[in-house]
């Protein structure tokens, strides 16, 4: 487990000494070491930097990929939500909207129900994984949300 989160370089030092990526690790060595069926994250990605977040996404995925473990994903991060989810179910104020695949739950509608926000959702280039951006940000170049793609692709 510990090589798993690439945590062997720092499995003496004290959790409190750590930069916050690493102790969001170690919180998840914790609960994995129990070999749970179902995994409950709220809000991993919380509080971590895009680097962070992504790679602890990458862990998130291998959890069900290497120990077959379902996991329930309480996030607010829209675009790590649609690519580590198969299923999705979005709530507004505690009661569900929208519940199906990643494609089907992510619309503008659902996004402007749950954040008041006006967003446009786009293809990532690269991986056409589906990327929430602010409406105007869809016409650069090269966009702001860049995340790795997943080995075990749909």
């Amino acid at each position: 487990m510990i090589r798993f989160l690439g945590l062997e370089a720092v499995r003496d030092t004290q959790v409190r000494e750590l930069p916050y990526g690493l102790q969001k690790r170690v919180e998840l060595t914790r609960a994995l070491v129990t070999e749970p069926d179902l995994l409950s994250l709220d809000e991993p990605m919380a509080g971590m930097n895009r680097e962070e977040t992504i790679e602890m996404g990458r862990f998130v995925l291998g959890v069900r990929k290497n120990w077959g473990t379902t996991v329930l994903l309480i996030e607010h991060d829209m675009n790590m939500v649609m690519r580590l989810s198969d299923h999705v179910v979005v709530l507004s104020f505690g009661l569900p909207i929208s519940q199906g695949t990643p494609d089907e739950v992510l619309t503008e509608a659902n996004v402007a129900a749950v954040y008041g926000a006006d967003v446009v959702i786009a293809r990532h280039p690269q991986t056409g994984a589906p990327v929430v951006l602010p409406r105007g940000v869809e016409k650069r170049p090269s966009g702001p949300c860049v995340f790795g793609t997943r080995s075990d692709e749909r």
